[in-house]
């Protein structure tokens, strides 16, 4: 019912000291979609690959989408729960997660920046992402089934490809299909 709708992960928590100022931005600038950084929070007992500081933000800003997604964004760490994102955009553009697969961020954020128009900036961490052993991402019994969804999420995202804003999105995205599937 809100204006914006925020998807966070059951076991990652949020840095309430910037929400004022994200909230602030977003109702001034009213983007479809609002990017913001994240922190990696590692459990003690995690032994696995650690993920590259993706997507941060030198300062609070709105561009067309073109320019960020061409020169602002990575694909490679596309987390859905790394932004808001406006209800009636989503609504209008008929976004949705594909259902029945992992790696559904991967499609979804992949099909929000082939159809957003306006994408907002914020510098600020406002999200913990905690990283453990027992997420299914990182169980290690696991891997023929997260290679299964990689490869689904990636065939839905490469269908995606002729909604591309520009020719240097379609390009980015498809780098991070092959990446994903290698």
């Amino acid at each position: 019912s809100g204006e914006y709708v925020w998807f966070v992960d059951s076991d990652d928590t949020i840095n309430g000291k910037w929400l004022p100022q994200l909230c602030e931005q977003v109702m001034r600038e009213k983007p479809d979609v609002a990017y913001f950084p994240f922190q990696a929070e590692y459990a003690d007992s995690y032994s696995g690959k650690h993920i590259p500081d993706v997507n941060s933000y030198e300062l609070a800003q709105t561009l067309s989408a073109e320019e960020f997604y061409s020169n602002l964004f990575s694909f490679s760490g596309s987390y859905a729960w790394f932004a808001w994102y406006s209800r009636m955009f989503l609504l209008e553009k008929k976004i949705t997660f594909p259902s029945g697969i992992y790696y559904e961020d991967m499609v979804f954020t992949g099909i929000v920046s082939n159809r957003a128009s306006k994408v907002s900036t914020f510098p600020h961490k406002v999200y913990n992402y905690h990283i453990h052993e027992q997420s299914f991402l990182r169980e290690r019994n696991k891997e023929e089934e997260r290679v299964r969804n990689r490869l689904v999420a990636s065939c839905l995202l490469f269908n995606e490809r002729h909604t591309c804003l520009s020719d240097r999105i379609r390009e980015k995205q498809l780098d991070a299909v092959s990446t994903s599937i290698r």
